[in-house]
């Protein structure tokens, strides 16, 4: 539990390139669709146009596997929420909140949830996949030692329709945002500001699922039925 919290910090790239909350030194990446290029659409054929936004804060590496990807604009402006919580000394009083656009100050000790919108510059990609089925895109960057991921789904026959896992804290149900998602074994992402992740179109049948977060027990590691689930189509 963190015991006092003078400041949060809006992480920010100085090349305007991208960014996350509480960030900056580590660096920032993550992947997702282009919701305006792709018009919403989260379900696609084979052989057409999948745009992607990357977003981050260095220089990055690219990996899919499958289909052909390929850079298709740069400096592209994206909206991003994240709702950031902060705790000190739990049951204090929150002081009042100011934002100088760079720190976020809290005038007192408090708790509490702060939402915080701000827009950045990303990468566009352009994904094409003759075959049906997931393809996985994946980034490195080497500043902050940080990946990201994200599972497309191509054609979608004989497949489930997209998966959402949302993940929560036994204890009190609150969701989890930032937690990294595994199924049968393969990376799918972390959590969103919700506790959500689309982990794709998964066949019929039982998948495994592992979950890892910041200040919890790893799900393979609890006692909890919480390791498995399954799919009919």
């Amino acid at each position: 539990m963190v015991e006092s919290f003078a400041h949060i910090e809006i992480g920010f790239s100085d090349s305007g390139a991208g960014g996350g909350a509480g960030d900056k030194d580590g660096g920032s990446l993550s992947i997702v669709l282009d919701e305006v290029f792709n018009a919403g659409q989260t379900q696609f054929a084979v052989n057409a146009d999948i745009y992607l936004l990357i977003l981050h804060s260095d220089s990055y590496e690219t990996s899919r596997s499958g289909g052909v990807l390929s850079r298709v604009g740069t400096n592209v402006g994206h909206e991003v929420t994240q709702v950031i919580t902060f705790a000190c000394w739990l049951g204090s009083s929150a002081g009042a909140v100011s934002f100088d656009g760079r720190e976020v100050s809290l005038s007192g000790e408090g708790t509490g949830m702060l939402e915080v919108v701000y827009r950045v510059t990303a990468d566009r990609w352009r994904l094409v996949s003759s075959t049906p089925g997931d393809v996985l895109v994946s980034a490195y960057q080497a500043k902050g030692d940080v990946r990201a991921a994200l599972t497309v789904n191509i054609g979608g026959g004989g497949l489930s329709g997209p998966i959402v896992i949302n993940v929560k804290d036994f204890c009190d149900d609150s969701d989890i945002a930032g937690a990294a998602v595994y199924v049968d074994g393969a990376y799918k992402g972390q959590t969103d500001a919700s506790g959500r992740v689309n982990v794709g179109m998964l066949a019929a049948g039982t998948h495994t699922v592992s979950v890892t977060a910041a200040g919890y027990i790893a799900s393979a590691n609890d006692h909890l039925r919480n390791d498995s689930f399954t799919i009919a189509v």
